[in-house]
């Protein structure tokens, strides 16, 4: 009898994990970046970078912070690269920009927000969602 209510709880708790994952997950809303936005990230990634695609989604730890993500080409480099980035403000008016992952801050040299009060990274969920999101575009 032990032995059935053990399985039976951990089947439930196992259920109940899925489905608070599998809610998290569906309340990410990907939108796009404002120009605004969009344009600070140019201007940090310089001359040659050609930006490819763009997805946001407003951060769920930052009251006003969104990740950014930009799939790009860099000059001499021929596979598509993908970096996210944390921008402060609101979406028609951006504020601090600060990189999230290697290709950000590679790329762009901006603060990494891991180091920051901002406190972003690469294995935040928002972070995951919008990088699986882009890697699925062409």
């Amino acid at each position: 009898m032990k032995r059935n209510t053990l399985f039976f709880i951990s089947l439930l708790l196992l259920i109940f994990l899925l489905f608070i994952s599998l809610s998290q997950a569906a309340s990410y809303i990907i939108q796009n970046p404002s120009d605004k936005q969009l344009r600070l990230i140019k201007i940090a990634l310089g001359e040659g970078i050609t930006i490819k695609s763009s997805a946001m989604i407003k951060s769920s730890n930052h009251k006003n912070a969104f990740y950014i993500g930009v799939n790009f080409y860099a000059p001499g480099v021929k596979e598509k690269m993908t970096g996210i980035w944390l921008i402060g403000g609101t979406w028609s008016n951006p504020g601090m920009l600060f990189s999230v992952d290697g290709y950000a801050h590679q790329f762009s040299g901006m603060r990494k927000a891991s180091e920051t009060k901002a406190a972003a990274y690469p294995h935040d969920p928002e972070s995951k969602y919008i990088l699986q999101f882009l890697k699925s575009k062409k």
